[in-house]
Protein backbone atom coordinates (compact mmCIF):
# COMPACT_ATOMS: atom_id res chain seq x y z
CA UNK A 1 0.00 0.00 0.00
CA UNK A 2 1.30 3.41 -0.94
CA UNK A 3 1.83 6.23 1.60
CA UNK A 4 -1.09 8.30 0.38
CA UNK A 5 -3.59 5.36 0.97
CA UNK A 6 -2.34 4.83 4.12
CA UNK A 7 -3.04 8.48 4.91
CA UNK A 8 -6.26 8.47 3.32
CA UNK A 9 -7.68 5.45 5.37
CA UNK A 10 -6.61 6.40 8.70
CA UNK A 11 -8.14 10.03 8.09
CA UNK A 12 -11.88 8.03 7.34
CA UNK A 13 -11.65 5.88 10.72
CA UNK A 14 -10.77 9.06 12.42
CA UNK A 15 -13.84 10.25 11.24
CA UNK A 16 -16.15 7.89 11.67
CA UNK A 17 -14.50 7.38 15.63
CA UNK A 18 -15.44 10.80 15.75
CA UNK A 19 -18.73 10.71 14.26
CA UNK A 20 -19.70 6.99 16.59
CA UNK A 21 -18.62 8.67 20.22
CA UNK A 22 -20.94 11.39 19.31
CA UNK A 23 -23.85 9.24 18.29
CA UNK A 24 -22.90 6.85 21.53
CA UNK A 25 -22.61 9.77 23.45
CA UNK A 26 -26.34 11.43 22.43
CA UNK A 27 -28.07 7.94 22.93
CA UNK A 28 -26.66 7.32 26.48
CA UNK A 29 -28.85 8.98 28.85
CA UNK A 30 -26.06 10.36 31.62
CA UNK A 31 -28.32 12.29 33.62
CA UNK A 32 -29.40 11.43 37.17
CA UNK A 33 -33.24 10.01 37.25
CA UNK A 34 -35.74 12.50 37.82
CA UNK A 35 -37.29 12.01 41.20
CA UNK A 36 -40.63 13.82 42.38
CA UNK A 37 -39.45 15.77 44.63
CA UNK A 38 -43.13 17.67 45.26
CA UNK A 39 -45.15 16.42 47.70
CA UNK A 40 -45.15 12.99 47.95
CA UNK A 41 -48.81 11.56 46.94
CA UNK A 42 -50.39 9.52 49.70
CA UNK A 43 -53.26 8.59 47.98
CA UNK A 44 -52.35 5.70 47.06
CA UNK A 45 -55.62 5.49 44.64
CA UNK A 46 -56.92 1.96 45.32
CA UNK A 47 -60.31 3.25 46.47
CA UNK A 48 -60.60 0.53 49.70
CA UNK A 49 -64.87 0.92 49.24
CA UNK A 50 -65.54 -2.38 46.67
CA UNK A 51 -69.03 -0.15 46.73
CA UNK A 52 -70.10 -3.31 48.22
CA UNK A 53 -72.90 -3.13 50.57
CA UNK A 54 -72.29 -4.35 53.71
CA UNK A 55 -75.52 -3.19 55.06
CA UNK A 56 -76.26 -5.63 57.46
CA UNK A 57 -80.09 -5.13 56.22
CA UNK A 58 -79.41 -7.39 52.89
CA UNK A 59 -82.95 -6.44 51.77
CA UNK A 60 -83.61 -9.85 52.70
CA UNK A 61 -86.77 -10.30 54.60
CA UNK A 62 -85.32 -11.83 57.71
CA UNK A 63 -88.53 -11.45 59.64
CA UNK A 64 -88.84 -14.13 61.94
CA UNK A 65 -92.66 -13.87 61.68
CA UNK A 66 -93.19 -16.07 58.79
CA UNK A 67 -96.74 -15.17 59.05
CA UNK A 68 -97.74 -18.57 60.37
CA UNK A 69 -100.21 -18.65 63.10
CA UNK A 70 -98.29 -20.44 65.74
CA UNK A 71 -101.75 -19.45 68.08
CA UNK A 72 -102.13 -22.55 70.26
CA UNK A 73 -105.66 -22.12 69.68
CA UNK A 74 -105.44 -24.81 66.58
CA UNK A 75 -109.39 -23.80 65.77
CA UNK A 76 -109.35 -27.65 65.94
CA UNK A 77 -112.43 -28.47 68.87
CA UNK A 78 -110.59 -30.96 71.06
CA UNK A 79 -113.21 -30.57 73.32
CA UNK A 80 -113.78 -33.89 75.15
CA UNK A 81 -117.28 -33.08 76.45
CA UNK A 82 -119.25 -35.31 74.06
CA UNK A 83 -123.13 -34.79 74.46
CA UNK A 84 -124.15 -37.74 76.07
CA UNK A 85 -127.91 -36.46 76.42
CA UNK A 86 -129.22 -35.96 80.00
CA UNK A 87 -126.87 -35.97 82.86
CA UNK A 88 -126.26 -38.85 84.68
CA UNK A 89 -127.79 -39.03 88.04
CA UNK A 90 -126.46 -42.47 88.75
CA UNK A 91 -129.22 -43.77 89.17
CA UNK A 92 -130.43 -47.31 87.27
CA UNK A 93 -132.09 -46.64 84.04
CA UNK A 94 -135.78 -47.81 84.28
CA UNK A 95 -136.96 -50.56 82.52
CA UNK A 96 -140.70 -51.63 81.24
CA UNK A 97 -142.48 -54.61 80.58
CA UNK A 98 -141.61 -55.03 77.37
CA UNK A 99 -137.46 -55.28 79.12
CA UNK A 100 -138.48 -58.72 80.43
CA UNK A 101 -137.85 -61.84 79.41
CA UNK A 102 -140.19 -64.62 78.60
CA UNK A 103 -138.80 -68.47 78.74
CA UNK A 104 -139.70 -71.89 79.28
CA UNK A 105 -138.22 -75.20 80.95
CA UNK A 106 -138.42 -79.13 81.45
CA UNK A 107 -137.29 -80.17 84.41
CA UNK A 108 -136.97 -83.66 86.65
CA UNK A 109 -138.10 -84.70 89.65
CA UNK A 110 -135.35 -83.39 91.56
CA UNK A 111 -135.81 -80.10 89.45
CA UNK A 112 -132.63 -80.20 87.19
CA UNK A 113 -133.17 -78.47 83.49
CA UNK A 114 -132.45 -81.14 80.98
CA UNK A 115 -133.34 -81.54 77.30
CA UNK A 116 -133.20 -85.71 77.38
CA UNK A 117 -135.21 -88.00 79.75
CA UNK A 118 -136.08 -91.90 80.16
CA UNK A 119 -139.88 -92.71 80.12
CA UNK A 120 -139.63 -93.42 84.17
CA UNK A 121 -138.68 -89.72 84.50
CA UNK A 122 -141.88 -87.37 86.18
CA UNK A 123 -141.77 -84.27 84.07
CA UNK A 124 -142.31 -81.25 85.68
CA UNK A 125 -142.69 -77.47 83.06
CA UNK A 126 -141.54 -74.56 84.23
CA UNK A 127 -142.78 -71.26 82.57
CA UNK A 128 -140.17 -68.05 83.72
CA UNK A 129 -140.52 -64.05 83.45
CA UNK A 130 -136.78 -63.08 83.84
CA UNK A 131 -136.00 -59.12 84.57
CA UNK A 132 -131.95 -58.59 83.18
CA UNK A 133 -132.58 -54.73 84.79
CA UNK A 134 -131.06 -53.25 87.99
CA UNK A 135 -134.84 -51.92 88.67
CA UNK A 136 -138.18 -53.98 89.42
CA UNK A 137 -140.45 -54.28 86.61
CA UNK A 138 -144.05 -54.69 86.71
CA UNK A 139 -146.50 -56.54 84.42
CA UNK A 140 -150.23 -56.65 85.10
CA UNK A 141 -151.95 -60.59 84.51
CA UNK A 142 -156.21 -60.60 83.77
CA UNK A 143 -155.57 -63.77 86.10
CA UNK A 144 -154.72 -64.89 89.43
CA UNK A 145 -151.26 -66.59 87.51
CA UNK A 146 -149.70 -65.07 84.91
CA UNK A 147 -149.93 -68.69 82.73
CA UNK A 148 -152.90 -69.87 81.20
CA UNK A 149 -151.92 -73.03 79.73
CA UNK A 150 -149.41 -76.08 78.54
CA UNK A 151 -148.95 -78.04 75.44
CA UNK A 152 -147.06 -80.97 74.52
CA UNK A 153 -146.13 -81.77 70.90
CA UNK A 154 -144.85 -85.18 69.80
CA UNK A 155 -144.90 -87.77 66.66
CA UNK A 156 -148.19 -89.01 68.00
CA UNK A 157 -150.00 -85.49 68.17
CA UNK A 158 -150.43 -82.49 70.91
CA UNK A 159 -151.80 -82.76 74.49
CA UNK A 160 -152.87 -79.71 76.71
CA UNK A 161 -153.58 -78.98 80.30
CA UNK A 162 -154.20 -75.40 81.65
CA UNK A 163 -153.70 -73.47 85.42
CA UNK A 164 -156.08 -73.61 87.45
CA UNK A 165 -155.96 -70.11 89.10
CA UNK A 166 -158.63 -67.22 89.87
CA UNK A 167 -159.91 -64.57 87.58
CA UNK A 168 -158.44 -61.25 89.15
CA UNK A 169 -156.34 -58.92 87.95
CA UNK A 170 -153.37 -59.39 89.30
CA UNK A 171 -149.88 -57.78 89.18
CA UNK A 172 -146.85 -59.50 89.62
CA UNK A 173 -143.30 -57.60 90.22
CA UNK A 174 -140.53 -59.53 89.30
CA UNK A 175 -137.04 -58.05 91.40
CA UNK A 176 -134.08 -56.73 89.50
CA UNK A 177 -132.13 -59.33 88.09
CA UNK A 178 -134.38 -62.21 88.82
CA UNK A 179 -137.14 -63.96 88.16
CA UNK A 180 -140.35 -65.59 88.81
CA UNK A 181 -142.35 -68.66 87.57
CA UNK A 182 -145.05 -70.98 87.51
CA UNK A 183 -144.44 -74.87 87.20
CA UNK A 184 -147.14 -77.37 86.38
CA UNK A 185 -146.56 -81.28 87.33
CA UNK A 186 -146.79 -83.16 83.91
CA UNK A 187 -145.99 -86.63 85.16
CA UNK A 188 -144.50 -89.52 82.57
CA UNK A 189 -144.14 -89.56 78.98
CA UNK A 190 -143.29 -91.89 76.22
CA UNK A 191 -140.18 -92.23 74.35
CA UNK A 192 -140.64 -89.39 71.52
CA UNK A 193 -139.00 -86.09 70.61
CA UNK A 194 -141.27 -83.20 71.91
CA UNK A 195 -142.44 -79.34 71.98
CA UNK A 196 -143.17 -78.35 75.33
CA UNK A 197 -145.23 -74.41 74.84
CA UNK A 198 -146.36 -72.90 77.96
CA UNK A 199 -148.70 -69.54 77.33
CA UNK A 200 -148.92 -66.93 79.18
CA UNK A 201 -151.38 -64.38 80.42
CA UNK A 202 -149.74 -61.02 79.06
CA UNK A 203 -150.36 -60.44 75.86
CA UNK A 204 -150.54 -63.45 74.47
CA UNK A 205 -146.73 -64.59 74.64
CA UNK A 206 -145.13 -67.71 74.62
CA UNK A 207 -142.36 -70.09 75.01
CA UNK A 208 -141.01 -73.48 74.20
CA UNK A 209 -138.71 -75.81 75.18
CA UNK A 210 -137.47 -79.21 72.95
CA UNK A 211 -136.53 -82.65 74.74
CA UNK A 212 -136.42 -85.87 73.98
CA UNK A 213 -137.26 -89.04 75.55
CA UNK A 214 -135.87 -92.64 76.12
Amino acid sequence: MSPKTTSISILLLSLLACKGGSDATDSLDTSAPETDTGEADTDTDTDTDTDTDTDSDSDADTDTDTDTDTDSDSDADTDTDTDSGEADTGEAPECTEADLQWLAEVRDAKGVVKTGFYTTDSLTFAAIVQNPCEVPVDFDSNMGCFVSGWDLKGSNGTESDSTMCDQSLTTFTVPPNSRIEETFPWGQVRADSYTMTAYFTVKSKTAFAKFQVK
